[in-house]
């Protein structure tokens, strides 16, 4: 995978073969953000977060790596019904 530049912030994505990471290039700091094999990363437009897709559904997560969670298709958020 090439490396995916965050908009807006000097993050980079990078997907390998069992995780996706994100470096942070002025820290020189790398993160590993998933443990799992995901599909390729997108990021939100204001470069805080990442999305995937896989198996289970669209997997949202921060840049930092916290907040991981599953939206899976045809789920409603409760308070958007």
């Amino acid at each position: 995978m090439q490396p995916l530049w965050a908009p807006h912030r000097p993050l980079i994505a990078l997907r390998r073969p069992l995780a996706t990471y994100v470096i942070d290039v002025p820290h020189r700091l790398v993160r590993r953000v998933t443990g799992h094999t995901a599909g390729m990363p997108t990021w939100s437009p204001d470069g805080r977060r990442l999305a995937f897709a896989d198996g289970a559904g669209l997997y949202i997560i921060g840049a930092d790596g916290s907040g991981g969670h599953y939206i899976r298709p045809g789920l409603v958020p409760t308070g958007m019904r």
